[in-house]
């Protein structure tokens, strides 16, 4: 807008200016030097020039004003397809994949990475990235929210432009830019409805900075693509909040109504027995075995409704989650069933504690359902800087090299689970001595990562 009005005054008197001069140079130059009607013919010829420059000028501006208008529209409808497709990616992690892709593509940057802050506020992950060289998994990145560029964003809320990264070694802190030499860094807030998620950072290695104009586009793909990540993000928790009720409903149903139909189906029974006497042994016999097989099917059910209950485990609650799940271990079967510990636990991520919570309740309920156990301990210990999960029992035990196929299964899902963990899982068993399934997991503090972005 500044632009067309410097246009419109220059437009306005820049023809005035001109005949002045014009007048002035056949006047006081042209005249005295030359007849009458070459001092007009040469003024005509600079009038010529003049108004034939003045128009070049002109559509010169012109035409880099509309090549500018272009371009601005050009990365307008560049911005909105890629906000279509992020939002269209099935899941978060491709979701996050896909923003840092079209964030490059965007800019026609060399390096775009985006970082998330962790629910603490003090830390951020690398969330995803593109044009980094080789670099630890994403999962075990973790970097300080102070110094760097995210630092400033992150404090400002605002855009940050870096021309010449070279001129602000201040910019360094944790994260050395020099490292993936890069020269210019623009970095934008990536927040939605308010709320900071984290920082959309994208770098170029060559000498052309960025300019202001397309740390604004920048900032509203991250806009639009921070509501999508948000939105996808509650999506996950309400759908797994949904699971958790539907099998914690499921599970009262059972407890609340087929079981106790089927207790009150075994009392009348066992009435019956008792009226019988012991005269008619034959009837008696098969009340009998038909009190026993209602027996199992209710040990069966509530077996089936211990592996109904949902676990919810969050930092420091481990502890608490495995106390409760060895007291409906314990209710559920009339095993013994023990909870040792042993050291202060670390803090753990979610994922941590979720996922060792899960090997205990799949080691728990094999042992339950196949073992034939009458003793079964839980032990949790930490040894920095592992932290170390045992389920041992008296049961029948079985052979580790040829499992059978229920307890093949319950194998495979413990070793997925370990192997998530990035945890060792070994199994000792044999045949009538019993089973010990051991989990070690490594805890120690996440080392902020030393590269560049």
């Amino acid at each position: 807008m500044r632009t067309l009005q410097v246009m419109g005054v220059v437009a306005s008197m820049a023809p005035l200016a001109f005949v002045l001069g014009l007048g002035v140079l056949l006047e006081m130059v042209l005249r005295p030097a030359l007849p009458l009607p070459g001092a007009l013919t040469v003024a005509g010829v600079v009038a010529a020039l003049g108004i034939f420059a003045f128009t070049w000028a002109i559509f010169s501006l012109l035409q880099d004003m509309q090549a500018q208008l272009e371009r601005r529209a050009e990365e307008w409808r560049s911005l909105f397809e890629l906000g279509q497709e992020v939002t269209a990616s099935p899941d978060l992690e491709g979701l996050l994949s896909s923003v840092v892709e079209r964030a490059q593509h965007l800019l026609q940057a060399d390096v775009a990475a985006l970082l998330l802050l962790e629910p603490s506020g003090e830390e951020m992950r690398l969330a995803a990235h593109r044009g980094l060289g080789p670099e630890p998994s994403l999962a075990t990145i973790s970097l300080p929210v102070e110094g760097g560029p995210q630092a400033l964003v992150v404090k400002s809320k605002l855009p940050l432009v870096v021309p010449d990264c070279r001129r602000r070694p201040d910019l360094d802190g944790p994260i050395p830019l020099g490292q993936e030499k890069l020269m210019s860094v623009v970095a934008v807030p990536f927040s939605a409805k308010g709320h900071l998620l984290g920082v959309l950072m994208v770098g170029n290695r060559h000498p052309y900075p960025f300019r202001d104009n397309q740390a604004q586009l920048l900032s509203a793909f991250a806009n639009w693509a921070a509501v999508a990540v948000e939105t996808s993000r509650l999506y996950d928790r309400m759908r797994s909040l949904a699971l958790l009720e539907e099998r914690e409903r499921i599970a009262m149903d059972l407890h609340d109504g087929v079981i106790q139909s089927l207790y009150a189906v075994t009392l009348g029974l066992e009435a019956i027995t008792e009226e019988l006497g012991q005269g008619q042994t034959g009837p008696k016999a098969a009340l009998e075995r038909s009190i026993d097989d209602l027996g199992r099917v209710i040990r069966d059910l509530r077996h089936y409704i211990y592996d109904l209950r949902p676990a919810v485990v969050s930092v420091g609650d481990l502890r608490r989650a495995l106390a409760e799940l060895v007291e409906e271990a314990k209710s559920a079967t009339g095993i013994d069933v023990r909870l040792e510990t042993e050291g202060i636990l670390p803090p753990l991520k979610d994922e941590q504690a979720l996922g060792i919570y899960h090997v205990a309740q799949e080691a728990i309920s094999n042992v339950i359902k196949h073992a034939r156990a009458s003793r079964l301990t839980v032990r949790l210990a930490y040894h920095r800087p592992t932290l170390i999960l045992e389920v041992a029992d008296d049961g029948i035990g079985f052979n580790p090299e040829e499992p059978r196929e229920r307890i093949k299964q319950g194998l495979r899902n413990m070793s997925d689970r370990a192997r998530a963990l990035a945890a060792c899982l070994s199994i000792r068993s044999a045949p009538s001595q019993g089973t010990l399934v051991r989990l070690e997991v490594p805890v120690e503090e996440a080392v902020p990562w030393q590269r560049s972005l």
